[in-house]
């Protein structure tokens, strides 16, 4: 017996593209829940939707496009979810990126830095309304171990600060 659309559960899955965030996907639509699949890429979001979809014969997903560099675009995620639902009962923080390129995301932050913790930490925040609103909401953080091949420069004040204004600036913190 298949759940009404007000009873099934909601959950957020984050880079579903291919890997971890494919597979905990695929599971979760086989156990009838409406997935929400945000990806930085519309196409590959909808090729991943498709092979999920036509393996576990659930319609209830939708692909909606997140960009973890970007706070406004973060903020619009939410907006848009907001408008499509009313709680969410959980979120599966899988996106994640790994570059040696030193980068920086629109909002000026280090690009690794800002997809990897600040763009998760500022959904998550986004979307903790909608997660109490369920009677379970769960909020999952994937990482990787890639992060021993990294260096932190703890001695660079000047780019700590930096960062710290700038959560300040955009109400992070």
């Amino acid at each position: 017996m298949k759940k009404s659309n007000q009873t099934r559960k909601v959950m957020i899955v984050t880079g579903v593209n291919r890997g971890i965030g494919f597979e905990v996907a695929r599971k979760l639509a086989k156990q009838n829940i409406s997935l929400i699949l945000a990806c930085r890429n519309d196409v590959e979001g909808e090729k991943a939707k498709e092979k999920i979809q036509k393996e576990a014969g659930n319609i209830q997903i939708k692909v909606m496009r997140l960009d973890l560099g970007s706070f406004s675009f973060i903020r619009n995620f939410v907006k848009e979810f907001g408008q499509s639902f009313q709680r969410l009962d959980g979120l599966i923080n899988n996106a994640g990126i790994f570059t040696m390129d030193k980068g920086l995301t629109e909002d000026g932050l280090e690009l690794t830095m800002g997809v990897n913790y600040f763009g998760p930490f500022l959904l998550t925040n986004l979307l903790l309304p909608f997660l109490e609103k369920s009677k379970e909401g769960r909020i999952i953080n994937v990482i990787s171990d890639a992060y021993k091949r990294g260096k932190f420069d703890l001695e660079n004040i000047r780019e700590r600060r930096q960062v710290l204004e700038l959560m300040l600036l955009q109400n992070l913190l």
